[in-house]
């Protein structure tokens, strides 16, 4: 990936210390994830919208940021509470 964006940003104070993974997935709808264990996948056709590197370290860090606010996490416990109330 560009310049070793990710691996720059992975090292961001607050992020779990957890093995991040970065997967790239060859697909023209655009769009960017990240999934519980660390791993953030961005879509080529999101990349084909970006201009320049800077954009595209905008929404890594978003991804990661989902790490550092635990969001996976809350989604989980959101559906087990869904999956025990009915």
């Amino acid at each position: 990936m560009a310049h070793g964006i990710p691996d720059k940003l992975k090292s961001s104070p607050g992020l779990p210390p957890i093995d991040y993974r970065f997967l790239l997935l060859k697909e023209k709808r655009p769009n960017a994830f990240a999934m519980p264990g660390g791993t953030t996948g961005l879509i080529t056709g999101l990349l084909e919208t970006l201009d320049n590197e800077i954009e595209l370290a905008f929404v890594i860090a978003h991804e990661l940021g989902h790490f550092h606010n635990r969001d996976h996490l809350s989604g989980l416990g959101r559906a087990a509470g869904f999956s025990v109330r009915f």
